[in-house]
């Protein structure tokens, strides 16, 4: 009985001991826990410290602002959150010098839109690729001044949905082959309701790659003086065009056409600028890889302006289009080719050798190409003589055909 007593004993104590044990472990271990826990969330505070003290070491001249900027969400860029605080401030025009005002645009995603970058936008806006990149007094390209106008730390980085203001230009229109999926076209133009002049930039962009722009000048006062233009790039080539309205007197406006084309690797780059009156349409290209090796070759309607690349092929191809055929309507055509003075381009088969060459055209079609080269001497090319010396028959049927045309546009249901 005793024996049982004991081992009865001895069950309860083993059974004590092992229960004592149990919650002793547990105790240790909540407190290791907590231990744990604590040193934790005091790592984390000293890490947040650490980084506020690092900011406001950067960024000294924010400090007062901080309490009222709310931060970013995951959505949101901290270009955003800037922008929003300082849209309710009242500033001057930060592109004073560049335009009377500003407008804000939403970025796009990149590469699936429009706007997908700050050249772009600006593009869009009307400004041509020299308008963004050249450098102002202060050194600055507009791309900077965007930035700064934003602050933007890079604007190379920005946010799908991002706002951002931009300068604004009136009357103007942009097309870009960069902005064309292989196979699709687009086209941009203006009017200016003063002179009637118009303009119209058509961009398609080939399955392979390749780019072409065809550009009409459209002068209703006086067709003659309208020139037609078509620049082709290779693969991998681009051609970016603006089209904007000028405004002065009724003699004076018209239109500007400011174009860009570049082959692939930038080793051929031409510039096309024209101006387009109701008088008359003047146009330049300059050679702006800085080779000064414009090639001029007479054609049967013009003349063809090749820059070669760096190999010598044509990088850049710019075919003008000056002759009476494009211009003269139906009776007219008729009358030239049978009683009138044969429609020729008088010059030398090819030039070569310029830095720029230029192009003017009066109100009868009298055109002149002049090349300028490497040393600024300035010879002519070709010319044509237009309608200066059409023939009594042939001005009796372009009265006719503008007859034609008038009737045309204004019988009954032509106009909505």
């Amino acid at each position: 009985m005793e024996r049982a007593a004991n081992s009865g004993q001895d069950h309860v104590l083993s059974f004590w001991s092992a229960s004592h044990r149990i919650d002793a472990c547990q105790r240790v271990l909540q407190f290791w826990t907590s231990n744990q826990i604590r040193n934790h969330l005091i790592a984390s505070q000293v890490v947040n410290i650490g980084l506020q003290a690092a900011q406001r070491a950067v960024n000294p001249d924010n400090n007062a602002s901080q309490a009222n900027v709310r931060a970013p969400r995951r959505s949101e860029s901290r270009d955003q959150v800037s922008l929003s605080r300082e849209a309710s401030e009242s500033r001057p025009n930060p592109y004073a010098g560049v335009s009377d005002g500003s407008t804000t645009i939403r970025v796009d995603a990149w590469r699936n839109g429009r706007n997908d970058s700050v050249e772009a936008i600006l593009r869009n806006q009307g400004y041509s690729l020299g308008e963004i990149y050249q450098r102002g007094e202060n050194g600055q390209t507009l791309i900077d001044r965007v930035a700064q106008a934003n602050n933007l730390r890079n604007p190379n980085l920005l946010a799908e949905g991002q706002s951002l203001r931009i300068p604004s230009r009136a009357n103007t229109e942009s097309v870009s082959s960069r902005d064309l999926p292989p196979g699709e076209s687009a086209v941009a133009g203006v009017i200016n309701s003063k002179s009637g002049v118009n303009t119209e930039s058509a961009m398609t962009r080939g399955s392979d790659g390749s780019s072409a722009l065809e550009i009409n000048h459209v002068n209703p006062h006086n067709p003659n003086a309208g020139t037609s233009t078509r620049t082709e790039v290779g693969t991998g080539g681009r051609i970016d065009s603006t089209n904007r309205t000028l405004e002065s007197t009724e003699e004076t406006a018209g239109a500007e056409i400011t174009t860009l084309a570049q082959n692939r690797n930038g080793s051929s780059i031409t510039e096309e600028r024209s101006f387009v009156s109701r008088n008359g349409t003047s146009t330049q290209w300059t050679d702006r890889d800085g080779n000064g090796n414009l090639i001029v070759r007479r054609t049967e309607n013009g003349v063809s302006i090749v820059n070669p690349d760096s190999s010598g092929q044509p990088g850049v191809v710019v075919n003008v289009d000056f002759s009476e055929a494009r211009r003269d309507g139906h009776a007219e055509s008729i009358a030239r080719r049978w009683f009138g003075n044969p429609s020729s381009i008088e010059g030398a088969e090819e030039m070569s050798g310029f830095r720029s060459v230029r192009q003017s055209t009066d109100a009868q079609g009298r055109t002149v190409i002049t090349g300028i080269d490497r040393n600024g001497e300035e010879q002519v090319i070709a010319s044509a003589a237009g309608d200066s010396d059409d023939s009594t028959l042939e001005r009796d049927a372009q009265t006719y055909d503008r007859l034609m045309d008038w009737a045309q546009d204004w019988r009954p249901g032509a106009q909505s």
